[in-house]
């Protein structure tokens, strides 16, 4: 007998029917198996044996069995529309999963995690996951996004690197460990504050956490930044924050109207800037004559191949006070960002 006989055999037995057809609807998921590497569980349907499966009941005869593999995808398959295509509900479930948490998450490692942790009456979803990359509605997924946003504790600096200024500004400790929920009301609270109160907070948590670390690192670049003013800076602190949001965002660090409040650079080792290529560094030998130069830009850390003209170019020193404080409103107002639903 072959297997697929020995399948149909067991289904209809189990189910009471006379055709596999009938045999494969009416099940639901009751628990996810997720065992460990070595560790299988052998199908109860086919003999196959699985480490991620489920056991799964039958709403007429209460029968229940445990299943893996391609059992499960049969019988899980047969409870999805006639016209449901799988492969572009696989690519809108990930399309959402990625709006909702960028790069902090991982489909992958999202899915990991709620075959481990999601409870009993999630099992159904789980199981679509774990046989389709989806599942069977927009309202399933949203159910395991909240259970999920709810529940799994990550490290506050995962989640709000600069959670020290937050609580700062808050007055309350923020624990070492939150879900994304909790990093949401924090992120909602900080924003309700005013700008006078939270830009000062995280401009010197990013200073000395991020951009202080990385000058301290290369002689030339801890020296020109001494040679700075305090307001000079305040600016690059600034514009560092603007470079890596843009990085991340691929959007230009500023308008043309808040470029427009920036002076022009200078001769000698220097911090420059563009809005659309972003934060660099021209040194002493770096200069060809002729106002080019190469540039040593900051998200990359390493000199571009080509020769740029330093008149599409901006300069730090001799910077306003308006201009670095739209800057700064721009970089450290909006407190730390977390994907929201």
């Amino acid at each position: 007998m072959s297997k697929q006989d020995v399948i149909v055999r067991n289904l209809t037995a189990l189910t009471h029917s006379r055709t596999f057809e009938t045999s494969v609807k009416g099940w639901k998921v009751k628990n996810i198996i997720s065992l460990p590497k070595r560790e299988m569980q052998a199908c109860e349907l086919c003999g196959t044996r699985f480490r991620e499966g489920a056991r799964i009941q039958h709403a007429k005869t209460a029968a229940t069995v445990l299943v893996g593999g391609t059992c499960l995808e049969t019988i899980l398959r047969s409870q999805f529309p006639p016209k449901f295509e799988v492969s572009e509900y696989r690519e809108r479930t990930f399309a959402v999963l990625r709006k909702a948490y960028g790069n902090l998450i991982d489909p992958g490692n999202w899915t990991r995690w709620l075959v481990e942790h999601a409870p009993k009456r999630l099992a159904q979803p789980v199981a679509e996951l774990i046989s389709f990359g989806t599942v069977l509605s927009d309202k399933e997924l949203k159910a395991l996004i909240r259970f999920h946003d709810s529940k799994r504790l990550f490290r506050r600096t995962a989640l709000l690197p600069g959670a020290q200024a937050l609580a700062k500004v808050l007055g309350r400790q923020i624990p070492p460990f939150i879900t994304l929920d909790q990093a949401r009301k924090i992120e909602t609270a900080f924003a309700s504050k005013p700008a006078r109160v939270q830009v000062p907070v995280v401009a010197r948590d990013y200073a000395m956490r991020v951009l202080q670390p990385a000058v301290s690192s290369d002689p030339e670049l801890r020296r020109l930044y001494g040679s700075l003013t305090p307001l000079e800076q305040r600016a690059l602190n600034g514009l560092a924050a603007l470079d890596e949001r843009a990085a991340l965002d691929g959007t230009p660090l500023c308008s043309a109207e808040v470029a427009a409040l920036w002076p022009a650079p200078r001769d000698g080792p220097m911090f420059v800037w563009n809005p659309k290529i972003g934060l660099g560094f021209v040194g002493l030998d770096d200069h060809l004559g002729n106002d080019k130069a190469y540039v040593w830009l900051w998200r990359s850390a390493r000199y571009q191949k080509c020769v740029y003209s330093m008149q599409y170019w901006l300069g730090i020193v001799g910077c306003s006070e308006i201009g670095v404080q739209t800057i700064e409103e721009d970089a450290f107002g909006r407190a730390e960002r977390i994907r929201a639903d």
